[in-house]
């Protein structure tokens, strides 16, 4: 049995046109291709760009941030000297006052014992007072320190998590384009 010859010259067409076809579709896949290519090249490129640019800006931030505190607590510091020191001045005055008043009453002959007595005492008070003084300071510097610490920990976090999501929303964006594409 013999296939009429309408029939294969109909395949033979059907055959052309397909390949006609699928020729225009593999010239339009190489188009896409090289579209597609060229578009993630400027992606990554803009990525790149995008991701130097949050970590620069995450450098800024830190060092104005770094430039603000350290005012901040060389002015805490001054502060608490001067409070210590007034406090020292005053204990010292009172301390002079309340000897003198003591060795104006005492007669002639006591004064140089009360003297030596006070003199002593006053040390011994001025001391204790410094210490007790000193470590307050010390406990509130350490405080207000370990709150600056903090403050800073937590804008670091913060800076860090916006170039997380700048950084995630260009990776979306690229997602997307690629997916349209």
């Amino acid at each position: 049995m013999t296939v009429p010859k309408e029939e294969i010259e109909g395949n033979i067409r059907r055959a052309q046109d397909d390949f006609e076809r699928l020729s225009d579709l593999r010239e339009k896949l190489e188009i896409l291709t090289e579209h597609v290519s060229g578009r993630k090249e400027a992606l990554d490129e803009e990525i790149e760009e995008s991701l130097h640019e949050a970590i620069q800006n995450g450098k800024d931030c830190l060092e104005r941030i770094a430039e603000s505190l350290e005012p901040k607590l060389g002015n805490l510091i001054s502060e608490r000297l001067e409070t210590v020191q007034k406090k020292m001045d005053k204990l010292k005055e009172e301390n002079v006052d309340a000897v003198q008043a003591e060795i104006e009453k005492a007669s002639p002959a006591l004064m140089k014992s009360l003297m030596q007595q006070a003199d002593s005492m006053l040390i011994l008070k001025i001391k204790s007072a410094e210490e007790k003084l000193a470590g307050q300071m010390k406990q509130e510097l350490e405080t207000k320190a370990q709150e600056l610490r903090l403050q800073l920990e937590q804008k670091i976090k913060l800076t860090l998590l916006l170039s997380c999501g700048a950084l995630t929303g260009v990776f979306l964006t690229l997602v997307l384009v690629l997916l349209r594409g």
